[in-house]
């Protein structure tokens, strides 16, 4: 019983720590990763283009979000993603979409 709390609290830290990170728009450098095909084969359907992991080094929280916001919408631009140097993730495909 007496692990959990401190586990718990850990958690909480890592949550913030996180959010932090997002909510700062100098927060960097960062590097964006998503796919130019969906990353998954459809075993009913003709196989398509094959994808490919592409990695952009950013600045910061404004430049990657600006990037995200031009490639969003295009056939080539499946599962983003966004790093920081740590190899610690600040943004998920969810997040990103959301803004």
């Amino acid at each position: 019983m007496n692990g959990e709390l401190p586990q718990a609290a850990a958690n909480v830290k890592h949550i913030w720590d996180r959010r932090l990170k997002q909510e700062s728009p100098l927060h960097g450098p960062l590097t964006l990763v998503y796919a130019t095909a969906p990353m998954f084969v459809d075993p009913y359907r003709p196989h398509a283009q094959r994808a490919v992991m592409i990695q952009e080094p950013h600045p910061n929280n404004a430049a990657v979000l600006a990037r995200v916001q031009q490639l969003s919408g295009r056939v080539d631009f499946h599962m983003p993603f966004v790093l920081e140097n740590a190899r610690q993730d600040v943004w998920n495909a969810v997040e990103l979409n959301r803004v």
